[in-house]
């Protein structure tokens, strides 16, 4: 039994069994239904962003993602601060439609 205060720090697969994606899942979400114009999730993503995030800006953050090579958003975006705001509105959008119910991946 734990007698101390403690905190325990669980990765995105701690989720999974709950409808939530892994890493890897939410980078892919993102890269299929985020960012493309025509992505599922393109029409409640596009309004939360701030108006100075054009869809030039977008489509650089999703060809920083592609080319990459990395397996989670996270790793994608580390040193790259310009990306915090969209790649934090990106996460949301997923996790927001994971609330609604289990995604297929």
């Amino acid at each position: 039994m734990i007698t101390i205060p403690t905190v325990l720090v669980l990765g995105a697969g701690a989720s999974i069994h709950l409808g939530y994606p892994s890493g890897r899942g939410l980078l892919v979400k993102i890269m299929d239904d985020v960012l493309p114009e025509k992505g599922k999730y393109y029409s409640t993503f596009r309004p939360s962003l701030p108006s100075t995030i054009d869809q030039s800006f977008i489509t650089e953050f999703s060809n920083a993602l592609y080319f990459s090579g990395m397996g989670s958003i996270d790793a994608s975006c580390e040193g790259r601060p310009e990306f915090d705001v969209i790649g934090k509105l990106a996460i949301a959008t997923v996790l927001l439609a994971c609330e609604s119910g289990p995604l297929p991946f």
